[in-house]
Order: structure tokens, then sequence, then C-alpha cells
């Protein structure tokens, strides 16, 4: 695949266990490093930051900017402190989905999350039973939250369902009925010529 970018967003360290062998095995089969960005999870440990970094990741602290044609896009951790100055296209990466209730600016065009594991056990035909929203969780969350695109007016977010699974019972660290994906994002301008 063709891509500019490959945005990471944590939990790459199994809760009951400290190995992240597979997650690097991951890396270092990546032939092009030149932009791969992470910001960790919840699960993961500042003790990690090294390796990551040797194997071709960016710790994400510092905006990076990209230029695409005669555009720039920028790519940040995500920030809701942080006032943007630019008219650039701006791409927050973050471990936690943020909601109407958690962000109400227009600092971000795009928010990259993660965190949910797309619910991890699914029900067919009514979706996830439970997400772990940022200090609780909720159950029978409104499904257009749990992955995939949300537009929330003042921010676009998409929150991938990503590959792992993870819960504080390793007996329930499982996923049914929830497909592991990587996603693909296109941005597209939304200028006519």
């Amino acid at each position: 695949i063709d891509y500019d970018i490959i945005a990471i967003t944590g939990d790459m360290k199994d809760v009951h266990s400290d190995n992240i062998d597979s997650f690097l095995t991951m890396l270092k089969n990546i032939k092009n490093k030149e932009n791969i960005f992470y910001v960790p999870g919840n699960t993961d440990l500042e003790s990690f930051e090294q390796e990551i970094k040797e194997n071709g990741c960016k710790i994400l602290e510092d905006t990076y900017k990209l230029k695409r044609n005669d555009a720039f896009i920028e790519i940040a951790k995500f920030n809701p402190t942080k006032i943007y100055n630019s008219n650039n296209v701006r791409v927050a990466l973050s471990h936690y989905p943020m909601t109407l209730d958690d962000y109400n600016k227009e600092e971000y065009d795009l928010i990259i999350s993660g965190h949910y594991h797309g619910g991890q056990i699914r029900i067919p035909f009514y979706g996830a039973l439970f997400i772990p929203h940022v200090n609780k969780g909720k159950l029978f969350p409104q499904q257009d939250e749990v992955s995939g695109l949300k537009d929330y007016k003042l921010f676009k977010q998409y929150t991938s369902r990503g590959l792992g699974a993870n819960f504080p019972l390793k007996i329930l660290q499982f996923r049914l009925f929830n497909t592991p994906e990587i996603n693909i994002i296109k941005l597209i301008s939304s200028k006519t010529d």
C-alpha cells in the first residue's frame, strides 16, 4: 500500500504482560518508515519508548508538517488546550476518543483515536455492549462513537477497532464478532477546481 503516514494510537502492550515483541516485529517489517507516528495508550509503558524509536516510530510530541502538492498537513499529538494559528489541515492522534462533552473546539480537522477496540465483544445486528470511555465505562454505547468516522461538526474523528484486545480480567481478554482492522484513511480536498 502506498501511504503518507502510519498512525499508531497506543495499547501496543498487553495489560497482563510487558512483552511487546509482536509489535516490534511488525515495525521491523515495515519498509517505508519515514512517517510512522505513535502516541501511547493506557497500557503502554514509557520504558518502551526507546525501543519503539529505534524501530522507526516517532513518539509524537511535536507537530510534524508534511507537504503534499501545494499544501501542508500538520500531524500533532492531541492537546485539548492547544490553539493553532494555521490554515493548514490539522490531524491529531489521540489514544482516547473524544466527544463534544470532552472537547468542543475547532482546532483539528481530524482526530484519529483508538482505545475502544471496537467494543471488543460485539453482538450481531446490535454492536458493542461496552466501551472503556476515558475514566469510566459505558454500557450500551451509541454505536456511531465506537468505531469509524463520526462528524461532531466542530471536528471529525476516526476511531479504529485496532488489532488487539485488552481487559483487566485475563479471562475476558478476547474479541467476539469483532474483526481486527487496519484502517486506510484518504484525505480529499473540499476545494473544487
